[in-house]
C-alpha cells in the first residue's frame, strides 16, 4: 500500500514543483515589464547542457549591479543567437524590478514579454 502511495504521490508532486517554478518566473517577468530597469550587466559563465535533447540547452550566468550598487547575478536560458553573441566577459542587456532588485532578466526576454502583453491588450 505504502509503495501504491508513493508511486501516485512521487508524479504528482513533481508536475506541481514544475508548475510551481514555471508560475513564478510568470509572475517575475509580470514584474519585469510592470516595474524594470534597464542596466548593463556582464556575462560571467556560459553553460550549455547537453542531454537527451537533440539541441543543447544554453545559458548565460551573468551579474549586474542595482541602482543602489549592490551586486547580483542571475543564469537563464537563451537562444543559440543570444548565446553566440555574448562570449564570457562581455557585456549583456539586463532588465531587473525596481522592487525586487534580484529579480532579472536579460533584456530580449522582457521585450518579448512586453511585446505579448501589447498584443492582449
Amino acid at each position: 500500500m505504502t509503495t501504491l502511495a508513493l508511486a501516485i504521490a512521487l508524479p504528482l508532486l513533481l508536475v506541481l514543483a514544475m508548475v510551481l517554478v514555471v508560475a513564478r518566473r510568470g509572475l517575475q517577468l509580470r514584474l519585469l515589464v510592470e516595474d524594470g530597469v534597464e542596466t548593463e550587466g556582464r556575462v560571467v559563465e556560459r553553460i550549455k547542457h547537453t542531454g537527451s535533447t537533440y539541441q543543447a540547452q544554453k545559458r548565460l550566468r551573468y551579474e549586474y549591479r542595482d541602482g543602489r550598487g549592490e551586486r547580483h547575478e542571475h543564469v537563464s536560458l537563451v537562444p543559440d543567437s543570444v548565446w553566440n553573441q555574448h562570449p564570457r566577459g562581455t557585456s549583456i542587456a539586463v532588465v531587473y524590478a525596481r522592487r525586487k532588485p534580484h529579480v532579472s532578466a536579460p533584456l530580449h526576454l522582457v521585450r518579448q514579454a512586453r511585446e505579448a502583453v501589447d498584443r492582449d491588450d
